[in-house]
This record gives C-alpha cells, sequence and structure tokens, in this order.
C-alpha cells in the first residue's frame, strides 16, 4: 500500500499537479467547553481539505500526525479507498476538493495541547504539508480543585462548624474548563448556583446536611460530588463563654474601682496630715 501510494505522488512531481492541503481542528459540541475539553467526555474532529485540479492522479490519502507531550507520534492514515482502519474516519470528494474528517475519542493528558500537522500520503515536502494546529487542553477530574471557605478539600464529605457570627459558605473551584457550574442542594432542591465562586450567606444555625456538585462545560454528569454538613455550637457553650466574658469583665471593673478608691484615701489622709501639721502643731 505504501508503495503504490509513493508511486503516485511521484507521478504528481512529474506531472507537476497542484495540490495544496488545508487542516482545520474543531471539537465536538455535545459535551462543548470553551476553554479545553474533558478528558472522556470530549473528541477531537480532525478536518483536511485538500484541493486539487483536474487530475485526478491527485487524489491520494491523508496522514495526520500528532506530536503528543509525552514525546510520542500518533498518527491516523486515511486513504479513502475503503481499506480497513484503526480509526473512525469519513471522505467525500467533489468536483476539486477531498475533505477527510478523522474522530480522535480516546482523548488522554498526552494529547493535551499537541501539535497537529497534515500531509498529502507520506510526502512532507513544499504545499503538500498543512499548517500547524493544536488541539486544547485537555483537563482531568484529579486537576479539579475544590476549596470551601479558603481551605482546598478532598473526598467526598466536608465538616464545618458555624456559630451566630459565622455562618457561611464559600465555595470555589479553579484550574476546571469553562463554563462550569457549582450547584449546592439540600434535600435534592437547589439552594444557589454559580460558575467559580459560589457564597452562601446566612446559613440556618442549626447542624445540617447540604449536597454540592460541579458539572464542567455542559456534561449532564457531574465531575463530582460532596457532602457538606454543618455544626452549630450548642448554645450551652456560647453562653457560658459570653456569661465567662461577662463575668471577667465585673472583675475588672470591680477591681480598677477598688485600687481607684484605695488611691483616693491614700490622697486623703495625707492631705488631712498636712492640714493638722500646718494648723496645730507649735513650730
Amino acid at each position: 500500500m505504501r508503495s503504490r501510494l509513493f508511486t503516485a505522488l511521484t507521478v504528481l512531481i512529474l506531472k507537476g499537479v497542484f495540490c495544496d492541503l488545508e487542516i482545520s481542528l474543531s471539537v465536538d459540541n455535545s459535551q462543548a467547553c470553551i476553554n479545553g475539553l474533558v478528558e472522556g467526555s470530549n473528541q477531537v474532529i480532525l478536518t483536511s481539505q485538500v484541493f486539487f485540479g483536474e487530475e485526478k492522479d491527485c487524489l491520494s490519502g491523508v496522514v495526520f500526525q500528532i506530536s503528543k507531550n509525552d514525546n510520542t507520534t500518533y498518527s491516523i492514515i486515511e486513504n479513502c479507498d475503503g481499506s480497513p482502519n484503526n480509526y473512525y474516519c469519513q471522505c467525500s470528494t467533489r468536483r476539486y476538493q477531498r475533505t477527510v474528517s478523522c474522530y480522535i475519542t480516546n482523548l488522554n493528558r498526552t494529547f493535551s495541547e499537541a501539535n497537529v500537522v497534515a500531509s498529502i500520503g507520506h510526502l512532507s515536502k513544499g504545499n503538500r504539508v498543512s499548517e500547524e494546529k493544536r488541539i486544547p487542553k485537555i483537563y482531568q477530574p484529579d486537576m479539579l480543585k475544590i476549596s470551601i471557605n479558603g481551605k482546598v478539600v478532598k473526598g467526598t464529605n466536608y465538616d464545618t462548624f458555624i456559630n451566630i457570627y459565622e455562618r457561611n459558605l464559600d465555595i470555589c473551584i479553579d484550574n476546571a474548563p469553562g463554563p462550569s457550574t457549582i450547584t449546592l442542594r439540600q434535600n435534592g432542591v437547589p439552594l444557589a448556583s454559580n460558575n467559580k465562586c459560589l457564597n452562601f450567606r446566612d446559613l440556618p444555625l442549626k447542624n445540617s446536611i447540604y449536597e454540592m456538585s460541579v458539572h464542567l462545560c455542559d456534561a449532564m454528569e457531574p465531575a463530582t460530588n460532596m457532602t457538606i454538613s454543618t455544626f452549630v455550637k450548642e448554645a450551652q457553650s456560647l453562653w457560658s463563654t459570653s456569661l465567662f466574658v461577662i463575668i471577667e469583665s465585673i472583675t475588672l471593673v470591680l477591681l480598677a474601682s477598688t485600687l481607684l478608691l484605695l488611691a483616693i484615701r491614700k490622697v486623703i489622709k495625707f492631705g488631712k496630715r498636712k492640714y493638722l501639721r500646718q494648723n496645730f502643731m507649735e513650730p
């Protein structure tokens, strides 16, 4: 097969047939992301267009070469002759144009921001090699960072304490493709939702359980779920703390008053002695 393809390309060069190859990169929109892809959820469609003259000999196979970030090369060869291969590709030919589209569904982190070029057959000279394109960044679920009240958390359960002074839940996500959505529910009822940070104020002053979920892009299934439990300090403990503060304050006031009275008493006593010495004692 390779020898026949090489022979056909050699004939093209000898005949001087003009072939120009262009490649475009598109992303499946069923679970579209604005600034990246989600591993295991999205697919990449590589589409090349071969423009040729009236010479049918210009029709040839297309090779997509992907330079992965693990220093390996992933190649897709589509000859458009009906021969079987391990890739899902589609070919269509019009008068002066052949379009080849191949789907990559096994995306993983090694394809993230990988460079792609397309060529006619195995020829890699002149205008028979396309411009270089790049696959978008691919996000993995384990890259997602969740912080609650400023603390990075992991797992499926998180416990936090609230009191009469602090009754907030601040939930933020980072290192995720957009658009992403955080949703907070209680008993299945949505309470609040946002795309970057969720700031829920004035939580009920009682022990409660909430369900938090994060959806990446337009995925139907959440990338992560977490149960958040809020606990309130016992009222007795709060009253004990308040009573202790009150007693301590009263004690300080009484101590200060006592010291002040002693100081005044000493001043009066000293003044009285001085007066008696000046008026009743002989020189």
